[in-house]
């Protein structure tokens, strides 16, 4: 290896520490800036009624759907003019 190179490697790992130096110093230096904020979860008060199985399956059927026969006699006479 000639001289010139051995400058170039040289030069291109000082470079390299130095990236590496002032990194790690503006790391450090927003750890210490950015205060540690505590919360803690906020507690939540049951509003309604319980999600029990006996009320969601009392909720689904209290469901009007309409006559979906009826319904479905139209959509199966407009695929049959198709």
């Amino acid at each position: 290896m000639n001289k010139n190179t051995i400058i170039a490697i040289v030069a291109v790992l000082v470079v390299a520490v130095a990236v590496l130096v002032s990194l790690g110093k503006s790391r450090v230096k927003s750890e210490k800036a950015m205060p540690e904020v505590k919360t803690e979860a906020p507690v939540v008060q049951q509003t309604g009624p319980l999600d029990t199985t006996s009320s969601i399956n009392q909720d689904i059927d209290s469901l009007d759907l309409g006559d979906l026969e009826k319904e479905m006699e139209g959509i199966d006479s407009e695929l049959n003019n198709l």
